[in-house]
């Protein structure tokens, strides 16, 4: 989520959620949530933001992937869910 989460302040904690909201992201779908023992979340879903439809995307495929500890996220990371065509077949 940040480079360096030790060395993160509350006003750079406070842009960062402000920078999500202007982007206008929405889930439009989940489509999967895997816990593992170690602490782990997966969610698998769909997503669309203001920045992806000046891209000319209407949605996409994302994953979050948030790390828990003592029942707190500890670390998220976001990105591109790979996808398999032949999986639509």
């Amino acid at each position: 989520m940040f480079a360096n989460s030790h060395s993160i302040g509350r006003s750079q904690i406070e842009q960062w959620h402000r920078d999500r909201f202007a982007a206008g992201g929405r889930i439009l779908r989940i489509e999967a949530i895997k816990a593992s023992a170690d602490g782990t979340v997966t969610v698998d879903g769909v997503i669309t933001s203001k920045k992806l439809r000046r891209w000319k995307i209407d949605s996409l495929s994302a994953r979050g992937t948030f790390h828990l500890r003592d029942g707190k996220i500890v670390d998220a990371k976001f990105g591109m869910r790979p996808f398999n065509p032949l999986q639509v077949w």
